[in-house]
């Protein structure tokens, strides 16, 4: 099965169980993620329409640095080695 496959497969069963689906692509940037990277997003919500603008709009924040994403991840290390 290709990864396409699987989306339209999780995709299928989600709308037979009565899910709303949202898909798209999302630029990181947009979401306030350090890079231009674009992710594919699925949401389901069940029983209510759902548009892949307003999973952007919630999710949105404002955009971060570098020096803040190497921060975060100083602070995550610092807590696994304790």
């Amino acid at each position: 099965m290709t990864s396409v496959g699987v989306v339209e497969t999780a995709a299928a069963l989600l709308r037979n169980s009565g899910y709303q689906l949202a898909m798209g692509v999302i630029g990181a940037s947009r979401l306030g993620w350090p890079q231009k990277r674009e992710r594919f997003f699925l949401v389901a919500r069940y029983g209510m329409p759902l548009a892949i603008e307003d999973v952007q709009t919630a999710l949105a924040s404002p955009p971060r640095s570098l020096v803040w994403a190497i921060s975060r991840s100083s602070m995550v290390a610092s807590r696994t080695t304790s």
